[in-house]
């Protein structure tokens, strides 16, 4: 019998802001302001907020933004 290796796991990358606002077709302002509202960002250190786009419109989906 002969073990085939698992698929590797699909990672997303990481988008900055102008990124994101252009997936999500709104303006900077509008992110920020959901960005304010909880959206999820991370950050490293003092760098700059980076988003995985897949969390970022599944939360405004729940919120019933940007449908």
């Amino acid at each position: 019998m002969s073990v085939r290796p698992l698929p590797s796991p699909v990672t997303e990358r990481y988008v900055d802001r102008r990124e994101l606002a252009g997936l999500l077709g709104i303006s900077l302002r509008q992110l920020d302001r959901f960005r304010a509202e909880g959206m999820p960002e991370e950050r490293w250190g003092m760098r700059k907020p980076m988003f995985r786009p897949s969390l970022c419109l599944q939360w405004a989906r729940q919120r019933g933004l940007n449908q």
